[in-house]
């Protein structure tokens, strides 16, 4: 009779719980001779199991905090990253990095290059909701290497060009409440790869949105952080104040026409990133009521799949708070 690898994996986990149970709960009592134990004398069952490989085997086959997955369809892969748990995120990125790295031809490169820098603009997210910003920035740094050489490998200039300008906004969106002059930096990153962007695809619907998106933050930077956009509208960064909203710019009302395109991968918007938009967009023009209100509506909208979805729901809930008790309760 065979046994399978995956029915052996189980048991051996099944075994090691136990063991671990039993190590957990057996008293530390004196010795026979009625002397008192060391514990730091004492050898675990753990280091036990550690020391003769089993933890090693398991690790090996089930795949330890991010192990290989087996899929190897690109879409099915990134379709993980943007969706999925937060280690099976981070183990679709690693295939498709494995995938581009083995890859025999620039044909076949091409599908996992696009994968890869649009996966790099999620992790950046996911990085930043853990609180590890510096590997979020490693991430970026690596999706931007990807991104030099997209051209080369594709033959493509727009979707590159556009991939490149949406992972320089998933950083920039990351450091909003960095000091002035680094969030300057960060916003001419920006608008640069955005302006090379539209003159290949003025009508990309990702790109569109990111800049109604960047145009929403400073409309509500224009109250909040007036030195920060009286810094941008001085050195007018490729026009930028322009190409990101501008004076006329109705960021309420474009929001409000977008809701039925959050659903839309191809739009590029993530469904809570656009309620709290939405709820700070209210807040800011003091129509407390209805800020509550999206927030709220944000916070039940999608399951709490992943790390990032539980960060923005946490800031949703806050700002939720913070709005109620500062406008609803007495002093």
């Amino acid at each position: 009779m065979r046994i399978s690898l995956r029915s052996t994996v189980v048991v051996l986990l099944i075994f090691t719980t136990i063991l671990t149970i039993v190590e957990c709960i057996r008293p530390f009592g004196p010795k026979k001779d009625g002397t008192p134990q060391n514990p730091s004398n004492r050898t675990s069952i753990k280091d036990k199991i550690k020391s003769n490989g089993l933890v090693k085997f398991i690790t090996k086959h089930v795949g330890g905090s991010s192990g290989k997955l087996t899929e190897d369809n690109v879409d099915k892969l990134v379709k993980l990253v943007l969706n999925d748990a937060d280690l099976i995120k981070l183990a679709a990125y690693k295939k498709l990095v494995f995938l581009y790295k083995n890859a025999k031809s620039d044909e076949d490169r091409k599908p996992l290059i696009y994968g890869i820098i649009k996966s790099a603009t999620e992790l950046i997210y996911y990085y930043f909701a853990e609180n590890k910003g510096s590997k979020a920035k490693t991430i970026f740094k690596e999706g931007q290497s990807y991104a030099n050489k997209c051209i080369q490998i594709t033959n493509e200039k727009g979707p590159c060009l556009k991939w490149k300008a949406l992972l320089d906004a998933s950083l920039f969106f990351n450091l909003m409440k960095e000091k002035d002059t680094s969030l300057k930096k960060e916003f001419t990153r920006v608008a640069n790869s955005y302006k090379s962007a539209v003159e290949h695809l003025p009508n990309d619907k990702m790109l569109v949105n990111m800049s109604k998106r960047i145009g929403c933050e400073f409309k509500i930077m224009e109250k909040t952080r007036p030195k920060f956009i009286d810094k941008i509208k001085s050195v007018n960064t490729l026009n930028s104040v322009t190409l990101f909203g501008g004076p006329g710019f109705d960021c309420l009302s474009t929001l409000l026409q977008l809701k039925g395109s959050i659903n839309d991968e191809e739009s590029g918007i993530y469904p809570l990133d656009y309620f709290h938009l939405i709820g700070r967009v209210y807040e800011n023009q003091g129509e407390w009521q209805k800020a509550m209100e999206k927030l709220l509506e944000g916070r039940y909208y999608a399951p709490m799949l992943n790390q990032r979805a539980r960060f923005v729901n946490k800031k949703m809930q806050d700002d939720y708070e913070k709005i109620y008790l500062s406008k609803f309760a007495d002093k």
